[in-house]
């Protein structure tokens, strides 16, 4: 009796070795880093912004083909605070295992990175693909001066107030690094909260002029209260003021990705290299849906055309434009 006893144990024993083996080995077969079946869950996007931002836009807007393209469903997860570094810090101490990924406006990121004590360096995350870009505009009261030139011409040699979003923000630094190429030295920066507020400083008369995408400032343009002095881009000024100079009118000599809200999808450090392409593969084929193209062309932005490779560029050389300007934080 005890001898059969003994062997039924060893035998249930031996069993249960098996049967823990042959879970294990389902588990690790589960895996998409080793069975390629990535995506088979939900994938988190981080926005470091609230709802309602370009950022946030960018996202939404793109969310169903986006999905369409993965097999999967994704949830937006706003995490705002600290100009976007609360979100960014929170992205970049996640895993790497494609479930969760962010959408960040690229100078703002770089700027948090370089100027900034925070957790994250953009040159280690994981580029993917870009969404859409929104340039800056040049803005001031209609009849205030004759045109962009007018302003120019009395900016440097009376100097100038103009609004912005806070201090140490892009659009904080692309004023300083745009008035340096334009030899204006004398100039005031006025912060505000927010876009809109810096808009409104404009058709107040608190300030002289403002820098800010066509999101936030063109229904002021239709009502009369603003107009565009200047466009931040080499492709023709989207609205339908006519005679707007562009960068390509004036010198230039800094990245134009300062002035710019151009949104990208990017990944914590160590992304497998096949889940970073399934994810770029399928950024780039949710950007050609008819309804995402149409939303950013109606906010007069520009469709992205960068891969992970190009964002790697864009952020290497941001890092390098920004890094002169740690004064301003």
């Amino acid at each position: 009796m005890k001898k059969t006893s003994s062997v039924s144990r060893r035998e249930l024993l031996l069993a249960g070795m098996v049967s823990g083996a042959a879970a294990m080995a389902g588990c690790v077969g589960s895996s998409p880093d080793d069975d390629g079946e990535y995506p088979s869950d939900t994938v988190d996007i981080v926005i470091p912004f609230g709802t309602g931002g370009g950022t946030d836009i960018a996202v939404r807007t793109i969310q169903d083909p986006f999905e369409e393209e993965l097999g999967v469903s994704t949830v937006p997860d706003n995490r705002e605070g600290s100009g976007g570094r609360v979100g960014f810090n929170h992205l970049s101490q996640q895993d790497a295992d494609g479930y969760t990924i962010g959408a960040i406006a690229l100078s703002t990121g770089v700027l948090g990175s370089t100027l900034y004590d925070t957790d994250f360096d953009m040159q280690e995350l994981t580029p993917i693909a870009g969404l859409s870009t929104d340039r800056y505009g040049l803005i001031a009261r209609p009849g205030e001066y004759e045109d962009f030139w007018d302003w120019l011409e009395t900016a440097q040699e009376e100097g100038t107030i103009i609004s912005s979003v806070g201090a140490g923000s892009n659009v904080d630094i692309g004023i300083r690094a745009t008035f340096d190429a334009w030899d204006i030295d004398d100039y005031e920066i006025v912060p505000y909260d927010g876009g809109g507020e810096s808009t409104t400083a404009v058709s107040g008369g608190d300030v002289d002029v403002t820098f800010n995408y066509p999101p936030s400032y063109f229904s002021q343009v239709e009502s009369g209260d603003v107009e565009t002095l200047w466009w931040g881009d080499t492709e023709p000024f989207p609205g339908d003021e006519e005679d707007v100079p562009n960068m390509d009118d004036i010198e230039y000599d800094f990245p134009q990705e300062i002035l710019s809200l151009e949104v990208a999808m990017f990944a914590p450090t160590g992304l497998n290299d096949d889940i970073r392409q399934t994810l770029e593969d399928a950024v780039v084929a949710a950007r050609e849906d008819q309804e995402f193209q149409e939303t950013v062309d109606g906010n007069h932005g520009i469709v992205s055309d960068q891969a992970g490779d190009q964002l790697s560029e864009t952020v290497d050389s941001l890092t390098e434009e920004l890094a002169q300007y740690d004064d301003a934080v």
